[in-house]
């Protein structure tokens, strides 16, 4: 249902909107254009507290995920350092997120450099680990350090190297990364599982 409401003010600002509108300013001109000003700035006022509300949400579980996920496995924490660490996390997070926004170009350039960097990243160890009965953690780990790192080269160092997106080299070097990964490590016996399960 929500593709079909875009699509079809998308249908509709073609007819409404100039041409060369920016793609970020679509919908603002559209609303603009058929509700007066009052309906504008109520829409304005929700688009911000939906920004507000999103951000929130990913701040913590940027820093909630750091601090669990990365820190603690290595070192012990106290929860009064754990509340710490979260929030310095939070405020890196943050100012990388603010310096990401001022040099791309627009919101949906944005999450397609997102999602190229996600795909390779997450993808091939989400999947292939779901289905392997006894999986390697080596295998994981590799898979998303070879799977960013070739996303990266390709996107912003290299853009020009080939013709095909960065995502399609970076999937298939993550792919090729776990199958390595996943020959070279030992499997991961019942106990690892348990411990995994339980995590511990």
């Amino acid at each position: 249902a929500w593709f079909m409401v875009m699509i079809a003010l998308g249908i509709s600002a073609r007819t409404i909107i100039p041409e060369g509108t920016g793609e970020d300013h679509v919908l603002l001109k559209l609303v603009e254009s058929i509700m007066p000003a009052e309906g504008y700035m109520l829409l304005l006022v929700v688009l911000v507290s939906i920004v507000m509300s999103s951000l929130d949400s990913l701040l913590n579980a940027g820093a909630v995920a750091f601090a669990e996920d990365t820190v603690k496995p290595f070192v012990k924490l106290t929860d009064r350092t754990a509340l710490n660490i979260g929030r310095c996390a939070t405020l890196v997070i943050a100012a990388i997120a603010a310096a990401g926004a001022l040099v791309v170009p627009s919101i949906i350039d944005g999450l397609l450099i997102c999602y190229t960097i996600w795909a390779p990243a997450i993808l091939p160890a989400l999947i292939i680990g779901l289905w392997v009965k006894r999986p390697r953690p080596l295998a994981g780990i590799l898979s998303m350090a070879v799977g960013t790192l070739v996303a990266i080269m390709f996107q912003f160092i290299f853009p020009s190297a080939i013709e095909a997106p960065a995502i399609i080299p970076a999937l298939v070097s993550a792919l090729l990364a776990y199958l390595l990964g996943h020959w070279l490590a030992p499997p991961l016996g019942g106990a690892g599982l348990e411990k995994i399960k339980s995590g511990a």
